[in-house]
């Protein structure tokens, strides 16, 4: 009887209307990992042309000729080579990324993780990469949450380019502070001497994908990056689901 109860229920629950949890709009049974089509459909992508370093809108196509790069990276160029993001995180990005990182919906990560990809062919079609690396979670926070949001993308970023995930290489070695609760001065501060890579010679000579979920001043990704130069690895490019639209951090 429980089983048949169980199953009843289950029935139940596909035939009775759904709210997508990111708009709260009807949900079709068969919603990508759980979402409506209308919000993923949503997602609004960064327009070209972007500055060819940190990825920011330029607003204008500029007159100089190429590299086109924002004021902040021509005055201060951050330690990766280039950035790109998904889509500005506003609207239907920011909450279905807030689904995927604080309701524990890790279904959402390979979906986000697809459209990463497709982005990063579409902007950075000639680039080449030995291999891929989460930005990590430091150990305790890891366990509190029970997964790592970017460690989800970059395997799924992986898998669809077939290059390595190379997930041990690089570790958070103290807890650091949420980014997003910081003023700009803040955050360099904060992510200073946090992370370290654990064997020098599985980044030495290679060029690297960093994989994040949000770019917000950058201050994480120019630590994550800075490092792995610092132990020998070629070149950095960082790819994001999302980014804000904020100074950067190495302004």
């Amino acid at each position: 009887m429980p089983r048949f109860l169980n199953l009843l229920s289950s029935g139940l629950a596909l035939l009775l209307p759904r709210e997508c949890p990111v708009c709260a709009g009807d949900l079709p049974w068969n919603a990508p990992a759980g979402i409506c089509c209308g919000c993923w459909s949503g997602i609004r992508p960064l327009l070209a042309p972007l500055c060819d370093r940190c990825g920011h809108p330029l607003g204008s196509f500029p007159a100089n000729p190429p590299p086109h790069t924002c004021i902040p990276c021509g005055k201060n160029p951050p330690p990766f080579r280039s950035a790109r993001s998904l889509g500005s995180y506003d609207d239907s990005l920011r909450e279905i990324l807030k689904q995927f990182k604080y309701t524990g919906r890790t279904e959402i990560g390979p979906i986000l993780g697809t459209f990463m990809v497709s982005c990063l062919r579409l902007q950075m079609p000639a680039r080449e990469w030995d291999g891929v690396i989460p930005v990590p979670l430091h150990w305790y926070k890891r366990w509190q949450r029970g997964f790592n949001p970017s460690e989800i993308l970059a395997r799924s970023v992986a898998r669809a380019t077939g290059l390595p995930l190379l997930r041990r290489i690089l570790v958070r070695i103290r807890p650091t502070s949420t980014q997003a609760s910081l003023p700009k001065s803040e955050r360099r501060r904060n992510v200073r001497n946090a992370f370290r890579v654990r064997r020098c010679g599985s980044v030495r000579g290679r060029t690297l994908l960093l994989v994040d979920d949000v770019l917000t001043t950058g201050a994480t990704a120019a630590a994550c990056s800075g490092q792995l130069l610092r132990s020998g690895a070629r070149a950095v490019d960082l790819l994001t689901a999302a980014r804000t639209l904020e100074a950067r951090a190495w302004e």
